[in-house]
């Protein structure tokens, strides 16, 4: 039996043929966009300025001092892991004994510091009382030194005193004669009156014609209970001897008197700074 044709219309590759063709274009119009793209980065980072690249560099600085860091870390704890290790179930009794006899010599180590400071305290404290004592010699050796230089003074100056006597041919009366009555030196010469009291440490002397006046008002405000009255009669006050003797009666004053020369010399001891 023969085969009928099939006279139908046939099949058409022009669309696919077409698409193909589109497809490949637009392939190659890609590919041209993204050479001249990468063309155009290429260029870019060739001409970038260097100090964008600044900021990458202190990251990459940045993570290595971390990766550093970590490291150490690791090696820390590692080295722990080590030392813990060593602590196991067959040593640890070990270390348990070790770790006691550090504990008890480091007892003993507290216990002779604390003797020690113990020592110490003992030996500052009597150190600080010998200190006390040296200060409280120190300040008894000073005030006798300062005695010794005062007694040292008054016997230059005695000393001196005593060559001033020696040298001195006057004749000196002490102040004091007896318990309680000192002497008062009353010395008549030509128109003068001349008063020198060891009790008060004073002198006044009246002349002129008032002279007798004013020793009348001497006698009436001078108590005589204290003082003897010494007259020392130079051969030109004579005539003033009278009127004193009668004052020295009426007012009951102790006195006696003696006949001296013109140029005659008397001193009492206060005169002369010397203790009667």
């Amino acid at each position: 039996m023969a085969k009928r044709r099939n006279t139908g219309p046939g099949i058409s590759f022009f669309a696919f043929q077409d698409i193909i063709t589109a497809v490949v274009g637009i392939f190659i119009l890609i590919t041209l966009i993204l050479v001249l793209e990468l063309a155009q980065r290429v260029e870019t980072a060739s001409t970038a300025p260097t100090e964008d690249i600044q900021p990458i560099v202190e990251t990459i600085a940045t993570l290595r001092q971390q990766i550093e860091q970590i490291e150490s870390e690791l090696t820390e704890r590692f080295q722990a892991t080590n030392r813990s290790s060593d602590v196991n179930a067959f040593n640890i009794e070990d270390k348990v004994e070790q770790l006691k006899q550090q504990n008890v010599s480091l007892e003993s180590q507290i216990e002779t510091s604390d003797a020690k400071t113990n020592q110490l305290a003992a030996e500052n404290t009597i150190a600080n009382a010998e200190t006390a004592r040296l200060s409280e010699q120190s300040a008894q050796l000073a005030s006798q030194r300062n005695q010794i230089q005062e007694q040292t003074k008054k016997a230059e100056q005695i000393q001196e005193q005593a060559n001033v006597l020696l040298g001195d041919e006057s004749t000196i009366y002490r102040d004091e004669i007896e318990a309680g009555r000192y002497l008062t030196l009353i010395t008549l010469g030509s128109g003068r009156i001349e008063i020198r009291d060891a009790l008060t440490r004073s002198a006044k002397v009246f002349r002129g014609p008032k002279r007798l006046s004013q020793l009348k008002k001497w006698f009436s405000t001078t108590p005589m209970s204290h003082r003897h009255l010494l007259v020392l009669v130079e051969p030109d006050g004579a005539s003033d001897f009278q009127t004193v003797e009668q004052l020295s009666t009426s007012n009951k004053a102790s006195y006696g008197f003696t006949v001296v020369g013109r140029n005659h010399a008397v001193r009492l001891s206060y005169e002369l700074e010397i203790t009667p």
